[in-house]
């Protein structure tokens, strides 16, 4: 279980990387979910942590943010 907590603990972390380098590139989740091409509540879930994006989605919201896929880990 303790295995099950750290990887929800690191998808909430990602989630929160993510929402903030958003917010920074002053973009809201419907822009970039377009830019991405997915829909704003896929956006959203990956922010929360309730989500768990492929690699490739990951590097989309990379580009759409204007990012580098490393970028997204980084504290």
């Amino acid at each position: 279980m303790d295995g099950m907590m750290k990887y929800s603990a690191e998808k909430m972390r990602l989630g929160m990387r993510i929402s903030y380098l958003r917010n920074k590139a002053g973009l809201s989740q419907s822009k970039l979910a377009m830019a991405v091409g997915v829909h704003r509540p896929t956006i959203n879930q990956i922010e929360s942590g309730r989500a768990n994006p492929q690699l490739e989605t990951l590097a989309r919201i990379a580009q759409g943010i204007g990012v580098e896929v490393e970028d997204l880990f980084k504290d």
